[in-house]
């Protein structure tokens, strides 16, 4: 993983009692900063995550911003929807 790499893809949800739903989820990281959360400060990679259905072209974009750490192996932090999650300890 580097700063300007993009990626994504596509997947089938499949949900008992609904059709089958298609989703494309695209990445982008834009950057390297360090973040201090609760557990510590990490170097992270700064992760755009945008999730849409490609079956309607007004379907909303669900955008989180996730900070993933090669040192934790997971995000430390994310916003989605509004909300912060952040690591508070961890373990390896």
């Amino acid at each position: 993983l580097w700063v300007g790499k993009r990626w994504s893809c596509h997947y089938v949800h499949h949900a008992p009692g609904r059709r089958p739903q298609q989703f494309v989820v695209e990445y982008h990281c834009d950057a390297l900063e360090k973040i201090k959360v609760p557990a510590g400060e990490f170097e992270c990679m700064r992760i755009w995550r945008r999730f849409r259905s490609p079956a309607r072209e007004a379907t909303p974009v669900f955008t989180t911003l996730i900070w993933y750490s090669d040192e934790v192996g997971f995000f430390v932090r994310r916003l989605n929807g509004g909300v912060v999650t952040e690591l508070h300890a961890f373990q390896r």
